[in-house]
Protein backbone atom coordinates (compact mmCIF):
# COMPACT_ATOMS: atom_id res chain seq x y z
CA UNK A 1 0.00 0.00 0.00
CA UNK A 2 1.56 3.20 -1.06
CA UNK A 3 2.10 5.82 2.21
CA UNK A 4 -0.61 8.41 1.58
CA UNK A 5 2.10 11.79 2.60
CA UNK A 6 4.41 10.40 -0.60
CA UNK A 7 2.86 12.82 -2.97
CA UNK A 8 5.69 12.80 -5.51
CA UNK A 9 7.60 10.08 -7.46
CA UNK A 10 11.12 11.92 -6.99
CA UNK A 11 12.40 9.37 -9.67
CA UNK A 12 10.44 11.72 -12.41
CA UNK A 13 11.50 14.56 -10.50
CA UNK A 14 15.78 13.54 -11.15
CA UNK A 15 14.78 13.02 -15.11
CA UNK A 16 12.59 16.47 -15.89
CA UNK A 17 15.42 18.14 -14.04
CA UNK A 18 18.21 16.63 -16.05
CA UNK A 19 16.11 16.94 -19.36
CA UNK A 20 15.55 20.97 -17.94
CA UNK A 21 19.40 21.47 -18.00
CA UNK A 22 19.97 20.89 -21.43
CA UNK A 23 17.95 24.57 -22.33
CA UNK A 24 18.10 25.89 -19.21
CA UNK A 25 19.54 29.30 -20.20
CA UNK A 26 16.04 30.28 -22.11
CA UNK A 27 13.70 29.07 -18.57
CA UNK A 28 15.31 29.89 -15.49
CA UNK A 29 13.61 33.87 -15.07
CA UNK A 30 12.24 32.63 -11.98
CA UNK A 31 14.94 31.10 -10.55
CA UNK A 32 17.25 34.34 -11.12
CA UNK A 33 13.88 36.61 -9.75
CA UNK A 34 14.05 34.14 -6.57
CA UNK A 35 17.81 34.03 -6.42
CA UNK A 36 17.98 37.83 -6.18
CA UNK A 37 15.44 38.07 -4.01
CA UNK A 38 17.57 36.11 -1.46
CA UNK A 39 20.82 38.56 -2.24
CA UNK A 40 18.50 41.51 -1.17
CA UNK A 41 17.96 39.99 1.90
CA UNK A 42 21.57 39.42 2.37
CA UNK A 43 22.56 42.54 1.19
CA UNK A 44 20.37 44.18 4.14
CA UNK A 45 22.66 41.91 7.02
CA UNK A 46 25.29 42.98 8.96
CA UNK A 47 26.95 39.93 8.61
CA UNK A 48 29.10 37.43 6.82
CA UNK A 49 28.95 34.00 6.77
CA UNK A 50 31.79 31.73 5.94
CA UNK A 51 30.13 28.51 4.66
CA UNK A 52 27.14 28.12 2.86
CA UNK A 53 24.73 25.68 1.36
CA UNK A 54 22.48 26.41 -2.38
CA UNK A 55 20.18 23.50 -1.54
CA UNK A 56 18.33 22.63 -4.78
CA UNK A 57 21.12 24.88 -6.72
CA UNK A 58 20.00 24.24 -10.36
CA UNK A 59 22.61 26.12 -12.23
CA UNK A 60 23.97 28.34 -9.23
CA UNK A 61 22.18 31.81 -9.60
CA UNK A 62 21.57 31.81 -6.42
CA UNK A 63 25.76 31.98 -5.96
CA UNK A 64 26.01 33.83 -9.22
CA UNK A 65 23.39 36.17 -7.49
CA UNK A 66 25.06 36.60 -3.83
CA UNK A 67 28.67 36.48 -5.29
CA UNK A 68 28.72 40.62 -5.86
CA UNK A 69 28.13 41.63 -1.93
CA UNK A 70 30.33 39.44 -0.65
CA UNK A 71 28.12 38.17 2.53
CA UNK A 72 29.05 34.38 1.92
CA UNK A 73 32.68 33.21 1.53
CA UNK A 74 32.57 29.91 -0.13
CA UNK A 75 28.60 28.39 -1.32
CA UNK A 76 28.32 24.69 -1.69
CA UNK A 77 26.10 23.82 -4.67
CA UNK A 78 23.74 20.45 -4.35
CA UNK A 79 21.13 19.68 -6.46
CA UNK A 80 19.15 16.13 -7.58
CA UNK A 81 20.04 16.33 -10.96
CA UNK A 82 23.83 15.70 -12.07
CA UNK A 83 23.20 17.41 -15.50
CA UNK A 84 23.26 20.73 -13.78
CA UNK A 85 26.98 19.54 -12.42
CA UNK A 86 26.26 20.48 -8.66
CA UNK A 87 29.24 20.01 -6.00
CA UNK A 88 27.57 17.00 -4.71
CA UNK A 89 24.60 15.39 -5.99
CA UNK A 90 22.00 14.94 -3.19
CA UNK A 91 18.25 14.48 -2.36
CA UNK A 92 16.69 17.73 -0.41
CA UNK A 93 14.73 14.77 1.30
CA UNK A 94 18.04 12.48 2.66
CA UNK A 95 20.57 15.27 3.47
CA UNK A 96 24.15 14.12 3.93
CA UNK A 97 25.36 16.45 5.97
CA UNK A 98 27.26 16.40 9.57
CA UNK A 99 24.94 18.69 12.37
CA UNK A 100 26.21 21.89 12.65
CA UNK A 101 27.90 22.15 8.70
CA UNK A 102 26.98 25.23 7.53
CA UNK A 103 26.67 28.86 8.50
CA UNK A 104 23.66 29.31 6.31
CA UNK A 105 21.28 27.44 3.95
CA UNK A 106 19.86 29.02 1.15
CA UNK A 107 17.13 27.29 -1.93
CA UNK A 108 15.50 28.75 -4.47
CA UNK A 109 12.18 27.40 -6.23
CA UNK A 110 13.44 23.63 -5.34
CA UNK A 111 11.78 22.67 -1.70
CA UNK A 112 8.24 22.85 -3.28
CA UNK A 113 8.95 18.75 -4.92
CA UNK A 114 9.87 18.03 -1.63
CA UNK A 115 6.77 14.89 0.17
CA UNK A 116 8.07 16.18 3.51
CA UNK A 117 8.74 19.55 3.94
CA UNK A 118 8.57 19.99 7.59
CA UNK A 119 11.27 16.78 7.63
CA UNK A 120 13.25 18.59 5.11
CA UNK A 121 13.28 22.43 7.50
CA UNK A 122 13.98 19.94 10.44
CA UNK A 123 16.72 18.69 8.62
CA UNK A 124 18.18 21.72 7.55
CA UNK A 125 18.17 23.33 11.21
CA UNK A 126 20.22 20.46 12.06
CA UNK A 127 22.95 20.85 9.81
CA UNK A 128 22.89 24.65 10.66
CA UNK A 129 25.63 26.15 13.09
CA UNK A 130 24.14 28.44 16.04
CA UNK A 131 22.74 31.17 15.16
CA UNK A 132 22.74 29.83 11.45
CA UNK A 133 20.63 31.63 8.66
CA UNK A 134 17.82 29.78 6.50
CA UNK A 135 16.02 31.82 3.30
CA UNK A 136 14.69 29.99 1.39
CA UNK A 137 11.63 30.88 -1.74
CA UNK A 138 8.74 28.89 -2.59
CA UNK A 139 6.36 29.23 -4.82
CA UNK A 140 2.25 29.80 -3.24
CA UNK A 141 -1.03 29.25 -3.21
CA UNK A 142 -1.35 31.76 -5.82
CA UNK A 143 1.08 30.42 -8.33
CA UNK A 144 -0.67 29.10 -11.41
CA UNK A 145 -4.10 29.51 -10.03
CA UNK A 146 -5.51 30.38 -13.53
CA UNK A 147 -4.17 27.33 -15.39
CA UNK A 148 -5.74 25.52 -12.46
CA UNK A 149 -9.05 26.60 -12.50
CA UNK A 150 -8.98 26.33 -16.43
CA UNK A 151 -8.13 22.84 -15.69
CA UNK A 152 -10.90 22.19 -13.68
CA UNK A 153 -13.33 23.65 -15.84
CA UNK A 154 -11.84 21.69 -19.33
CA UNK A 155 -12.10 18.12 -17.22
CA UNK A 156 -15.25 18.81 -16.16
CA UNK A 157 -17.06 19.37 -18.88
CA UNK A 158 -14.97 16.92 -20.82
CA UNK A 159 -14.39 13.52 -18.24
CA UNK A 160 -17.51 15.47 -15.63
CA UNK A 161 -14.87 15.36 -12.81
CA UNK A 162 -11.98 17.29 -11.78
CA UNK A 163 -8.25 15.49 -10.55
CA UNK A 164 -5.16 16.83 -9.46
CA UNK A 165 -3.15 18.67 -12.37
CA UNK A 166 -1.48 21.40 -10.64
CA UNK A 167 0.39 20.05 -7.48
CA UNK A 168 -0.15 21.85 -4.13
CA UNK A 169 1.78 24.76 -3.63
CA UNK A 170 2.95 26.28 0.35
CA UNK A 171 0.59 28.61 1.79
CA UNK A 172 2.30 31.53 3.66
CA UNK A 173 -0.42 31.54 6.36
CA UNK A 174 1.24 27.96 7.05
CA UNK A 175 5.02 28.62 6.56
CA UNK A 176 6.22 30.22 9.04
CA UNK A 177 4.84 27.92 11.69
CA UNK A 178 6.72 25.42 10.00
CA UNK A 179 9.29 26.97 10.22
CA UNK A 180 9.07 27.36 13.67
CA UNK A 181 7.82 23.34 14.26
CA UNK A 182 11.56 23.01 12.51
CA UNK A 183 12.99 24.61 15.75
CA UNK A 184 13.56 28.05 13.99
CA UNK A 185 13.83 31.55 15.70
CA UNK A 186 12.41 34.25 14.60
CA UNK A 187 10.57 32.89 11.94
CA UNK A 188 8.98 34.96 8.86
CA UNK A 189 7.00 34.23 6.23
CA UNK A 190 6.15 36.79 3.07
CA UNK A 191 5.21 36.69 -0.17
CA UNK A 192 4.90 39.10 -3.52
CA UNK A 193 3.00 38.71 -6.51
CA UNK A 194 4.24 38.65 -10.03
CA UNK A 195 2.42 38.80 -13.20
CA UNK A 196 3.87 36.94 -16.29
CA UNK A 197 2.62 37.47 -19.30
CA UNK A 198 2.60 34.61 -22.45
CA UNK A 199 1.57 35.02 -26.57
CA UNK A 200 -0.70 31.73 -25.90
CA UNK A 201 -1.66 28.62 -23.80
CA UNK A 202 1.00 26.50 -24.99
CA UNK A 203 4.01 28.46 -24.88
CA UNK A 204 2.70 28.57 -21.10
CA UNK A 205 2.91 24.61 -21.45
CA UNK A 206 6.12 24.20 -23.21
CA UNK A 207 8.17 26.14 -19.99
CA UNK A 208 6.07 24.39 -17.50
CA UNK A 209 7.72 21.10 -19.38
CA UNK A 210 10.88 21.78 -20.39
CA UNK A 211 11.49 23.65 -17.33
CA UNK A 212 11.20 20.51 -14.67
CA UNK A 213 8.09 21.48 -13.74
CA UNK A 214 5.90 18.58 -14.79
CA UNK A 215 2.52 16.71 -12.55
CA UNK A 216 4.60 14.16 -11.03
CA UNK A 217 2.71 13.80 -8.03
CA UNK A 218 1.28 9.60 -7.73
CA UNK A 219 -2.01 10.10 -8.06
CA UNK A 220 -2.05 12.48 -10.89
CA UNK A 221 -4.98 12.19 -13.43
CA UNK A 222 -5.27 9.34 -15.62
CA UNK A 223 -7.33 11.42 -17.94
CA UNK A 224 -5.21 12.14 -21.10
CA UNK A 225 -3.86 15.61 -21.92
CA UNK A 226 -5.90 14.63 -25.42
CA UNK A 227 -5.59 17.45 -28.12
CA UNK A 228 -9.38 17.84 -27.31
CA UNK A 229 -8.66 18.75 -24.05
CA UNK A 230 -6.00 20.73 -24.22
CA UNK A 231 -7.43 22.94 -27.02
CA UNK A 232 -10.46 23.11 -24.42
CA UNK A 233 -8.17 24.61 -21.98
CA UNK A 234 -7.15 26.89 -24.28
CA UNK A 235 -10.36 28.43 -25.00
CA UNK A 236 -10.77 28.36 -21.39
CA UNK A 237 -7.69 30.30 -20.57
CA UNK A 238 -8.26 32.96 -23.62
CA UNK A 239 -11.57 33.51 -22.69
CA UNK A 240 -10.88 34.47 -18.87
CA UNK A 241 -7.23 35.17 -18.90
CA UNK A 242 -6.15 38.05 -21.55
CA UNK A 243 -5.17 41.25 -20.82
CA UNK A 244 -5.42 44.01 -22.40
CA UNK A 245 -2.56 43.47 -25.01
CA UNK A 246 -3.85 40.30 -25.78
CA UNK A 247 -1.30 37.72 -24.33
CA UNK A 248 -1.89 35.69 -21.32
CA UNK A 249 -1.64 36.23 -18.15
CA UNK A 250 0.14 34.14 -15.35
CA UNK A 251 0.24 34.46 -11.35
CA UNK A 252 3.40 33.30 -9.61
CA UNK A 253 3.37 33.93 -6.00
CA UNK A 254 7.05 33.64 -4.44
CA UNK A 255 7.16 33.10 -0.66
CA UNK A 256 10.22 33.86 1.35
CA UNK A 257 11.28 32.19 4.60
CA UNK A 258 13.25 33.17 6.67
CA UNK A 259 14.35 32.04 10.47
CA UNK A 260 17.75 31.42 12.32
CA UNK A 261 19.15 28.52 14.29
CA UNK A 262 18.53 27.95 17.92
CA UNK A 263 20.46 24.62 18.99
CA UNK A 264 19.09 24.86 22.81
CA UNK A 265 20.45 28.25 23.89
CA UNK A 266 19.16 32.03 23.70
CA UNK A 267 19.00 32.88 19.67
CA UNK A 268 19.35 36.79 19.91
CA UNK A 269 18.82 39.08 16.92
CA UNK A 270 21.45 37.24 14.62
CA UNK A 271 19.26 38.12 11.56
CA UNK A 272 21.51 41.67 12.01
CA UNK A 273 23.54 41.09 13.76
Amino acid sequence: MKNANILFNRKLLIKNRNHASMAWDELNFLKIAASERLADRLEDLQRTFPLGLDLGAHAGEISCATLHNKKIEKCFRSDLAEKFHPHLVCDEEFLPFAPQSFDIILSGLSLHWVNDLPGTLIQCHRILKPEGLFLAVLPGTQTLWELRECFMLAEEKIYGGISPRIIPFPDIRDAASLLQRANFALPVADSEILTISYPDFYTILQDLRMGGEKNIMHERSSNPLSKRFLQLVAEIYSEKFTDVEGRLTVTVELVTLTGLANHGGQTGSGIAA
